[in-house]
Protein backbone atom coordinates (compact mmCIF):
# COMPACT_ATOMS: atom_id res chain seq x y z
CA UNK A 1 0.00 0.00 0.00
CA UNK A 2 2.58 2.55 0.80
CA UNK A 3 4.42 1.44 -2.70
CA UNK A 4 1.34 2.24 -4.27
CA UNK A 5 0.64 5.36 -2.44
CA UNK A 6 4.35 6.37 -3.54
CA UNK A 7 4.02 5.66 -7.14
CA UNK A 8 1.23 7.50 -7.53
CA UNK A 9 2.44 10.68 -5.34
CA UNK A 10 5.72 11.05 -7.32
CA UNK A 11 4.51 10.33 -10.26
CA UNK A 12 1.91 13.47 -9.80
CA UNK A 13 3.46 15.41 -7.58
CA UNK A 14 7.24 14.77 -8.21
CA UNK A 15 9.70 14.13 -5.34
CA UNK A 16 8.36 15.17 -2.29
CA UNK A 17 5.14 14.54 -2.70
CA UNK A 18 4.94 11.22 -1.10
CA UNK A 19 5.72 12.69 1.94
CA UNK A 20 3.98 15.89 1.77
CA UNK A 21 1.12 13.60 1.72
CA UNK A 22 2.01 11.73 4.29
CA UNK A 23 2.85 14.09 6.57
CA UNK A 24 -0.73 15.80 6.07
CA UNK A 25 -2.34 12.81 6.67
CA UNK A 26 -0.28 12.60 10.30
CA UNK A 27 -0.83 15.88 11.32
CA UNK A 28 -5.13 15.84 10.57
CA UNK A 29 -5.20 12.12 12.79
CA UNK A 30 -2.85 14.24 14.84
CA UNK A 31 -5.89 17.01 15.17
CA UNK A 32 -8.10 13.91 15.68
CA UNK A 33 -6.49 12.15 18.30
CA UNK A 34 -6.10 15.25 20.31
CA UNK A 35 -9.72 16.11 20.08
CA UNK A 36 -10.54 13.34 20.85
CA UNK A 37 -8.30 12.92 24.20
CA UNK A 38 -9.83 16.79 24.97
CA UNK A 39 -13.33 15.25 25.10
CA UNK A 40 -12.73 12.18 26.92
CA UNK A 41 -9.94 14.00 29.09
CA UNK A 42 -7.69 11.26 28.10
CA UNK A 43 -4.24 13.94 28.61
CA UNK A 44 -2.42 11.02 27.20
CA UNK A 45 -4.16 10.47 23.90
CA UNK A 46 -4.65 14.67 23.55
CA UNK A 47 -0.08 14.69 23.61
CA UNK A 48 0.08 11.88 21.25
CA UNK A 49 -2.34 13.94 19.00
CA UNK A 50 -0.33 16.69 19.33
CA UNK A 51 3.47 14.86 18.68
CA UNK A 52 1.46 13.78 15.51
CA UNK A 53 0.79 16.76 13.81
CA UNK A 54 4.14 18.16 15.16
CA UNK A 55 5.88 15.02 13.22
CA UNK A 56 3.06 15.32 10.43
CA UNK A 57 4.26 19.03 9.54
CA UNK A 58 8.12 17.98 9.83
CA UNK A 59 7.54 15.69 7.08
CA UNK A 60 5.55 18.15 4.91
CA UNK A 61 8.56 20.27 5.53
CA UNK A 62 11.00 17.21 4.13
CA UNK A 63 8.57 16.86 1.63
CA UNK A 64 9.13 20.68 0.45
CA UNK A 65 13.03 20.31 0.55
CA UNK A 66 13.02 17.12 -1.60
CA UNK A 67 10.90 19.32 -4.03
CA UNK A 68 13.10 21.84 -3.75
CA UNK A 69 16.55 20.08 -3.97
CA UNK A 70 14.84 18.74 -7.28
CA UNK A 71 14.09 21.93 -9.08
CA UNK A 72 17.93 22.98 -7.79
CA UNK A 73 19.26 19.99 -9.72
CA UNK A 74 17.07 20.44 -12.62
CA UNK A 75 17.96 23.94 -13.11
CA UNK A 76 21.67 22.83 -12.80
CA UNK A 77 21.69 19.86 -14.82
CA UNK A 78 19.77 22.21 -17.45
CA UNK A 79 22.73 24.94 -17.22
CA UNK A 80 25.11 22.50 -17.73
CA UNK A 81 23.64 20.75 -20.71
CA UNK A 82 23.43 24.45 -22.59
CA UNK A 83 27.32 25.34 -21.32
CA UNK A 84 27.70 22.08 -23.25
CA UNK A 85 25.52 22.48 -26.30
CA UNK A 86 27.95 25.87 -26.64
CA UNK A 87 30.77 24.29 -26.34
CA UNK A 88 30.06 21.73 -29.16
CA UNK A 89 29.15 24.25 -31.34
CA UNK A 90 31.94 26.71 -31.11
CA UNK A 91 33.92 23.65 -31.11
CA UNK A 92 32.64 22.95 -34.33
CA UNK A 93 33.09 27.00 -35.46
CA UNK A 94 30.03 28.02 -35.38
CA UNK A 95 28.65 31.13 -34.26
CA UNK A 96 26.55 31.00 -30.97
CA UNK A 97 25.27 34.31 -31.18
CA UNK A 98 23.74 33.79 -35.06
CA UNK A 99 24.18 30.03 -35.61
CA UNK A 100 25.94 30.83 -38.35
CA UNK A 101 29.77 29.39 -39.16
CA UNK A 102 32.84 31.49 -37.31
CA UNK A 103 34.92 33.68 -39.49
Amino acid sequence: MKQNLEDVTNKVGGPGATDKVEGKMQEVGGHIKEAAGNLTGNEKLEAEGKADQVKGIGKQWVGEVKEKAASAVDHVVGGAKAVVETAKEMKDGKDCKDGKSGP
